[in-house]
């Protein structure tokens, strides 16, 4: 199980493998997610996730023309 460095609560959220966000509420597919709590990354994420979200930041960095 997986739980929030900062509050430990277990219901989070990873839109990206590794990358982590602490809800407040998940109700369906409708989340909240917690401003209280910072997005995480696991210690021992596998060097193939972490890849994965450098990816996806450099597509999104060019949708977003940053």
């Amino acid at each position: 199980m997986i739980r929030c460095p900062t509050c430990g609560n277990d219901v989070v959220y990873s839109p990206v493998p590794s990358l982590y966000f602490c809800l407040e509420q998940m109700l369906g597919e409708n989340i909240t997610i917690s401003v209280e709590c910072k997005p995480w990354i696991l210690e021992d994420a596998p060097a193939a996730d972490l890849l994965k979200m450098t990816e996806r930041i450099e597509k999104l960095a060019v949708e977003l023309r940053l």
